[in-house]
């Protein structure tokens, strides 16, 4: 199963972590308006977050991983 989450920096690392730990992805991809976000355990940036309503329908599942601390 293929996840897409919002964002690609710290917050979604941890996401992508937990989504593959505890499965049933087997694909984690990112959104992110910075090209040059680090990748970690996250497949691939795929495009911005302005992408998120023509791509979204093309994954089984979508989560949040953005955040401000």
């Amino acid at each position: 199963m293929r996840l897409l989450i919002l964002g690609a920096g710290g917050h979604a690392q941890v996401v992508a972590d937990a989504a593959l730990s505890a499965g049933p992805w087997t694909t984690v991809d990112a959104l992110d308006d910075d090209a040059g976000a680090e990748h970690g355990c996250i497949n691939s940036i795929v495009g911005t977050l302005a992408d998120v309503s023509s791509m979204g329908s093309t994954y089984d599942g979508i989560a949040l991983g953005f955040g401000d601390s």
